[in-house]
């Protein structure tokens, strides 16, 4: 999961690179259908599994229907690229979101050290 090692991503204070935590959480063995197999995945939510795998589904079948393909492995190319487009404009709009709290947060605080002094005076 190169995501996971991504600028963006913060590790909690338990996580340890390379490894799992599963003692404080069951996992259960999902099985859901994409591109006609069959695959097992290990999760602790099972909807989020069979989400993620629809969703790969229909990012399948439009780009079946935009670009004429049927193998499927060049299905599933365009559907990673769509996907992982989708996935970098969330994280772009999620940055420059963060920037905006924090500089709003930062004129928030130069003001009220500002009514602060006046008050003062």
């Amino acid at each position: 999961m190169d995501f996971l090692r991504s600028p963006k991503y913060q590790p909690g204070p338990n996580d340890q690179p390379g490894r799992r935590r599963t003692e404080d959480v069951e996992l259960t063995v999902v099985t859901v259908k994409i591109f006609g197999r069959d695959y097992r995945f290990k999760s602790n939510s099972p909807a989020l599994v069979a989400d993620i795998a629809a969703l790969i589904a229909a990012e399948a079948q439009e780009a079946s229907r935009r670009a004429a393909l049927s193998h499927e492995m060049d299905l599933a190319a365009h559907a990673a690229f769509r996907l992982a487009r989708e996935l970098i404009r969330c994280r772009r709009a999620l940055a420059s979101l963060t920037d905006s709290a924090t500089e709003a947060e930062k004129r928030v605080q130069e003001m009220t050290s500002f009514i602060d002094d006046s008050l003062e005076s």
